[in-house]
């Protein structure tokens, strides 16, 4: 569980720095994939 958080803030890191639309829409299926 530990893992996961630190790579979904790593994602999160990049999606801040880079901005871009594509970068969202795969963390946000990403998390989806994690509540399943």
């Amino acid at each position: 569980m530990l893992l996961v958080r630190l790579f979904m803030l790593v994602l999160s890191l990049k999606f801040m720095l880079k901005g871009n639309k594509l970068t969202n829409s795969m963390l946000f299926f990403g998390m989806k994939l994690l509540q399943i």
